[in-house]
């Protein structure tokens, strides 16, 4: 009887563990999108901004953070 409830829990923490890496990997999957996006914000900018003035706008995009 005890190792049925161990092996129980074991199944259950198993399954919590299952939806919690699905849960991750969706937020992970937001997380990407959302970096894609910003970045092509970013590099929509920076080439207007090279419209104006390159030398600038390369240096505020090349520049380390």
């Amino acid at each position: 009887e005890e190792k049925d409830a161990t092996l129980n829990r074991i199944k259950q923490e198993k399954a919590d563990a299952a939806g919690e890496a699905e849960e991750a990997q969706d937020t992970l999957g937001y997380q990407v999108r959302f970096t894609d996006a910003l970045q092509t914000k970013i590099d929509e900018l920076h080439a207007l901004a090279y419209q104006v003035d390159p030398v600038a706008a390369d240096a505020i995009k090349n520049r380390q953070n």
